[in-house]
């Protein structure tokens, strides 16, 4: 069994609200698209449902990237 690393960085208290803001969206976003919520989501449009996972990605990427400064 490996040992896992623990990883120690710093970031500011703007950018930690930053990324927990984006956090805190994209989860609220997953929730509407997922689990109770997919059949309202599957009833859209395919654009509007397209144009939804366009903005996951999105906060995705805003997440990782917030992680990664």
């Amino acid at each position: 069994m490996k040992k896992s690393k623990k990883l120690k960085f710093s970031i500011s208290l703007d950018q930690y609200d930053h990324l927990s803001e984006k956090a805190v969206q994209l989860q609220a976003l997953l929730s509407t698209i997922t689990g109770p919520g997919f059949a309202s989501f599957a009833e859209r449009d395919v654009s509007e449902q397209e144009n939804v996972l366009w903005l996951a990605q999105n906060l995705s990427n805003e997440v990782t990237q917030l992680i990664r400064r």
